[in-house]
């Protein structure tokens, strides 16, 4: 065999083979139409044909009203019983939610509302129960949808749907809207950034920008339009009326016009306005932008009935300012600094304005930026009420504005809330890790300091530790030693309650704890981030520079990137807990199916399609294989299929789903190690009847022989076809060699293929 019969029989396997911002005014986007159903035997009419998908999609914006218009409700059909009754459109979402309203609640509780309902045409959806609507989400814009409810979908006081019904949905275009982002807009001084404006069904958007003096700025706190003003207060809902307070004696128009956008059908599109380069005579200060459909202007005050549009405003603030506060027991602290170079900024007066709108403080920024204000000016309440600092550069002719009592990103489930003002004696407390099993044991240290930070020696101290439901499990007096410490080893009984315990520490034990701290008591929680610290150093010495090397590893990196995960252990290892944690980190927007033996996976997303094995009868007959599932569940389109146990021929598809656009699927296997359970599978599919012939052994060991040869990976970063040039082309000898190797191998001998 010479290396050009070499070459073409590798081609004829290959080939042979087959291996290769708010909504201001009316939202108007909520349809409600009451529709009289119709049974199964009623033809429905022929659904509309679906529009072709857009050739670009973004994200939707999110108006401040997305609840559906409720009307009033018409006489209960079918009557007294438990009967459907409307349906309502709400058009506020990239994919439309129809909610299905029927005369009474519908049951709560672990109920698969999803199996109670049909769509035709067929469609990806999630469906949701509120009180007395069934919502299915997920529908596409200008499609009508016959929705078939099974008969014995259920209500909440045992009443079922008697008979099957049938409820043409009918979804027009979504409607046309113009949004900007958010609460308020902060445009860094030097950069190029647009101000971003989302429109849906729009091919042309109308814009003001007005600008607030100085006078308006003063005055701004004090008027009614405090509560809608600077990012991070609430949303505008009278664009109209703050825009003729701007054009008073307070503002005034900078600049009137209209941007051509892109107009994608029913999908939210996102253009940049460059606001900077289109404004005259442009500089530092706020500004207040209002945008609207140009087709459509909105109402300019309550008598104008000619305009019904919907506008959205946003205030946009220009400068270089950066500003950051701190409230501690030595008062507040406030921090200038540079958004283009993030230097401090030395010489800016800062005022701390109250709800009055009354300078409360004034302080000039020093060297490192720092303007300090004492604690007593943080107590006042009412009109005293400290709510906003000002700054101003009169030399950078530059302004800035922090709101002091509303947040511009609401961050209060992350855990950055701070830490409260310390009394006189102020106590830390902490345990080696967060997280216990029953029956092992806590070991808890406690520091206890006063105000400023000095050791507190020879007082007795009272650890109490609580149970979950608050209830009392122990308690300990210790004095506490030179260093103002003290440690305690808690046991914890095998039968400890599940959940979050806490331990205090209290210096009168009728008193308000000084300090605390909270364990989970649980059976089994993987740990999120794994962070390895190591260094060179033995020993870390003051002012010595030490260098540290960090690993840090993320558990649910690999399921929120879609990476496909097989776990692998012996009987009660875990495996089942793992995956349950691990499903955690899917994206509830995902549709999920599950395949299992008896059911005892427990994931929390709401759309998730549950199914189970059925072992034959007596007969010998009516048995449904996990294999079968796996079949049915690819043509349900899923997201992610996730079995609870691979032990058969069921690898083969579930390998295949795995990499024919299910990617993120997750599985179970039964082995000693991760080494065998790659074994496993490969067994399991050979279990499946999968016909593997010389044709592809011939092209193993090609691609071995090569690997071997060359010592580099054959498909790493090159085509298949540079491979063959490589094998036959460019390196006779290696061709020769590679000829010489296939005719002489041993397939059951891979070592000897390679020497």
């Amino acid at each position: 065999m010479n290396r050009s019969t070499l070459a073409a029989l590798v081609v004829a396997l290959m080939l042979g083979s087959g291996i290769a911002g708010y909504l201001i005014g009316r939202p108007g986007d909520s349809v409600d139409r009451p529709t009289p159903p119709r049974t199964a035997a009623t033809t429905p009419a022929a659904p509309a044909p679906t529009p072709p998908a857009p050739a670009t999609t973004s994200a939707a914006p999110t108006p401040a009203n997305t609840a559906p218009t409720p009307i009033a409700q018409p006489p209960a059909l079918a009557g007294d019983g438990f009967a459907y009754r409307r349906y309502s459109i709400d058009s506020s979402r990239a994919e439309a939610e129809a909610c299905l309203a029927f005369n009474k609640p519908l049951a709560t509780g672990d109920v698969k509302y999803g199996d109670y309902v049909r769509l035709s045409p067929e469609a990806r959806t999630a469906v949701r129960v509120v009180d007395d609507r069934l919502c299915i989400a997920g529908l596409s814009y200008g499609q009508d949808y016959d929705v078939k409810l099974l008969a014995g979908l259920p209500g909440r006081d045992g009443e079922k749907l008697k008979d099957e019904q049938v409820v043409t949905v009918a979804l027009g275009a979504r409607p046309a809207v113009v949004t900007l982002p958010g609460k308020g807009f902060i445009l860094p001084r030097g950069s190029a950034a647009g101000l971003p404006v989302t429109s849906i069904n729009v091919s042309k958007v109308a814009i003001s920008v007005y600008r607030v003096n100085e006078r308006g700025i003063d005055r701004f706190s004090s008027d009614r339009y405090y509560d809608v003003g600077f990012p991070g207060s609430e949303p505008i809902t009278e664009p109209w009326s703050l825009m003729n307070w701007l054009n008073g004696s307070n503002g005034a128009e900078q600049w009137s016009g209209t941007m051509e956008v892109r107009n994608v059908a029913n999908q939210a599109v996102v253009t940049a306005f460059p606001i900077r380069e289109t404004v005259k005579d442009w500089k530092p200060g706020a500004y207040f932008v209002v945008v609207w459909d140009a087709a459509k202007p909105p109402a300019r005050s309550y008598d104008d009935e000619n305009n019904d549009g919907v506008a959205a405003g946003m205030w946009v603030i220009d400068t270089d300012i950066g500003l950051t506060s701190f409230t501690g027991g030595d008062g507040l602290n406030v921090f200038a600094r540079s958004l283009q170079t993030a230097q401090p900024m030395a010489g800016v007066e800062v005022v701390v304005l109250s709800r009055g709108n009354e300078p409360l403080g004034k302080a000039i920024t020093a060297a490192d930026g720092r303007a300090s204000f004492p604690a007593g000016l943080l107590k006042g309440r009412g009109a005293a009420e400290p709510v906003a600092i000002m700054a101003q550069d009169a030399a950078r002719k530059d302004f800035s504005r922090l709101e002091l009592t509303k947040a511009a990103f609401d961050l209060s489930d992350r855990g950055v809330d701070g830490r409260a003002q310390p009394g006189p004696v102020d106590a830390f407390l902490y345990t080696e890790r967060g997280v216990y099993r029953p029956g092992e044991t806590v070991q808890l240290m406690t520091m206890v300091r006063d105000d400023s930070g000095n050791a507190l020696a020879n007082m007795p101290v009272t650890l109490i530790v609580k149970r979950p439901d608050g209830s009392e499990f122990t308690r300990f007096t210790h004095a506490l030693q030179g260093s103002g410490a003290l440690h305690q080893a808690i046991d914890l009984p095998k039968s400890s309650r599940r959940g979050r315990w806490s331990a205090a520490a209290h210096i009168d034990p009728k008193a308000a704890p000084v300090g605390r701290v909270e364990f989970s008591v649980e059976d089994f929680v993987p740990e999120k981030l794994k962070v390895e610290v190591t260094s060179q150093a033995e020993i870390l010495r003051t002012g010595q520079l030490n260098a540290f090397d960090v690993q840090a590893d993320f558990l649910y990196g690999a399921v929120r990137s879609r990476v496909s995960t097989v776990i692998s252990g012996g009987t009660g290892s875990g495996k089942t807990t793992l995956l349950n944690a691990l499903s955690s980190a899917i994206s509830e927007g995902e549709r999920l199916i599950t395949i299992e033996d008896a059911a005892e996976l427990q994931l929390q997303q709401p759309h998730v399609v549950r199914m189970e094995t059925r072992p034959p009868n007596i007969e010998g007959k009516g048995e449904i294989r996990q294999r079968e599932l796996v079949k049915n569940a690819l043509r349900m389109r899923p997201d992610r299929v996730i079995l609870g146990e691979v032990r058969s021929e069921e690898a083969f598809d579930m390998l295949q789903a795995m990499n024919t656009g299910h990617e993120g699927s997750m599985a179970t296997i039964h082995s000693n190690n991760p080494r065998e359970a790659i074994s496993r599978l490969e067994q399991m599919v050979a279990m499946g009847g999968l016909n593997i012939g010389p044709e592809a052994d011939l092209w193993s060991v090609g691609i071995v022989l090569f690997e071997c040869l060359t010592g580099t990976t054959p498909f790493a970063a090159e085509a298949t076809t540079d491979v063959l040039v490589r094998l036959a082309g460019d390196d006779p000898q290696l061709g020769n060699k590679i000829a010489a190797a296939l005719l002489e191998a041993d397939a059951s001998n891979p070592a000897a293929v390679c020497r």
